[in-house]
């Protein structure tokens, strides 16, 4: 025999007039079972939602019995007794039905229970056998119906304002400053989200969970990052620190470093064998392109002093521009040591490659066009002689280059994670679950996630089981997870695989 469950929401034990239940049947399927979904009680019977009849305590019992699908419930001394079912205009015994007495406000105010901005239907959830779900959508349906804002168009100033916003993130997209700079890709991320925060605060009528934890987070980096330039600005004004001198400083000294590593590589680094001609060519090469990069940086130094205060200025716009501004005066100061990182690496991968294809002698056999196939050749005296003698320069050659790459290498490595750390930093900035932590704290019914049914002792003298439905807070990290607004987009994930590969094989590693 199969169930029968019966949603009832506990306000009904209030409910101290005749009335009718308004609701929704939902008729049994592979995997879920008939149900009787009561959303309220209503005194008119006219309602098209009607699905059964209420009767308080002490009062004449009112009944209707026109539909296929029917309940009478009534209220003894506060608890709810089911009193008669009808489905498909039979009579159901009461032995065969489950009550479930339900919390209607946790689940209508409960914005993580089902996802925001769901899109998914009733006939969706009901295949999925999530019976609180479809209860909760049904409910926040009903009740947002009158207050929906979905179809009114936004005011004509916000209009302005988004247009606004469409042609600046366009200017920056055009120009590429977006993809070639940590400053307008900072920009347009922030336009986004402002547009986001303003639409969908607008749409909802107020703040949720996503848009509060947005807002703080933007405050609270307005609020750091106008503390940080403060600080700043009178510590240089006092004339107490010139933070620009001091930078200029400590980049000298890194040069000095950089110029002291390649004389130590032009030497016998770690007792190493070098052929010297070659590592007298690359040694020097490399130390020229630093004396012009350093001569290039003196000749821009009124720009970078520009810089500076425009770090000190715009500073008061929060902390993620400085973390922007600061990654790119920290690119534009290596720079000069990822040119160096360019030319070790495509020197070491045209060796590779060149010991790769020219190992092929030894087998007799060349390469086919034709991807992964080799075709078998014989070769003359004069080609296996040449190629022998092209194999063995660049394997004796290949120590010399590698220890250059490795080196730099590094060094790449090291500006690649700093870099990445910069944008993480940025991105930390934007999801801290200020507002969040707060209502999780204060307000946990407005974060819950899940149900808990508890059963109540004993049964009715009908047999009807009783179970109470009790939301449960998940813990504060899945909260937390939940609550990330829609519209940031995480950091692209390091690809190690692929990370390693380019190290082995000599290709260009780029920012993350």
């Amino acid at each position: 025999m199969e169930t029968v469950l019966i949603f009832l929401p506990k306000s009904l034990s209030t409910y101290d007039e005749n009335g009718y239940l308004l609701g929704r049947f939902s008729p049994k399927n592979a995997t879920a079972s008939d149900c009787f979904y009561v959303l309220a009680a209503d005194d008119s019977c006219l309602n098209d939602e009607v699905i059964g009849s209420f009767q308080a305590s002490n009062s004449k019992r009112r009944e209707k019995n026109s539909k296929k699908n029917y309940l009478t419930v009534s209220c003894i001394n506060g608890q709810l007794i089911v009193n008669k079912v009808v489905k498909e205009s039979k009579i159901c015994p009461l032995n065969r039905c489950h009550v479930i007495e339900y919390d209607e406000t946790s689940l209508i105010k409960s914005e993580l229970f089902i996802p925001q901005d769901s899109l998914l239907s009733d006939d969706y959830l009901q295949e999925e056998c999530d019976y609180f779900k479809l209860l909760a959508h049904q409910l926040k349906r009903k009740e947002s119906a009158s207050l929906s804002k979905t179809d009114e168009s936004l005011p004509k100033y916000l209009q302005h304002v988004f247009a606004l916003f469409h042609w600046l993130s366009y200017g920056l997209e055009v120009s590429r400053l977006s993809t070639y700079s940590s400053i307008g890709s900072h920009l347009r991320e922030h336009i986004a989200n402002l547009q986001w925060l303003i639409e969908k605060t607008w749409r909802d009528g107020g703040v949720n969970l996503q848009t509060g934890n947005l807002l703080c987070s933007l405050i609270l980096d307005l609020l750091g990052g106008l503390a940080v330039a403060c600080t700043l600005e009178e510590m240089t004004m006092g004339g107490r620190i010139h933070f620009f001198n001091l930078m200029a400083s400590k980049t000298e000294d890194l040069l000095e470093l950089i110029k002291y590593m390649i004389k130590w590589l032009m030497g016998s680094p770690a007792g190493l064998k070098l052929n010297y001609p070659l590592n007298y060519i690359l040694g020097n090469f490399f130390l020229y392109n630093i004396y012009l990069w350093w001569t290039f940086l003196g000749l821009i130094r009124p720009l970078l002093e520009i810089g500076f205060k425009a770090f000190l200025k715009l500073g008061v716009l929060g902390i993620a521009l400085q973390i922007a501004i600061l990654a790119d005066i920290f690119s534009l100061v290596t720079f000069h040591l990822y040119c160096i990182y360019i030319y070790a690496a495509r020197l070491y991968e045209f060796q590779l490659k060149g010991l790769c294809s020219l190992s092929k002698i030894f087998l007799g056999r060349n390469r086919n066009p034709e991807p992964d196939k080799v075709d078998s050749c014989p070769y003359s005296t004069e080609q296996l002689f040449v190629g022998t003698v092209c194999f063995t320069v660049l394997l004796f050659l290949l120590p010399t280059s590698l220890v250059y790459y490795v080196v730099f290498t590094l060094i790449r490595l090291g500006f690649i994670f700093l870099g990445g750390a910069l944008t993480h930093a940025r991105f930390l900035l934007r999801i801290l679950p200020i507002y969040s932590s707060i209502v999780w704290i204060a307000h946990p019914q407005l974060t819950m996630t899940t149900t808990k049914l508890m059963p109540v002792c004993g049964t009715t003298d009908a047999g009807v089981v009783t179970l109470i439905a009790q939301p449960e807070v998940s813990s504060w990290w899945q909260t937390m997870r939940l609550c990330v607004p829609q519209v940031l987009k995480k950091p692209q994930s390091v690809d190690w695989r692929g990370t390693i590969k380019h190290v082995l094989t000599g290709k260009l590693m780029y920012p993350v």
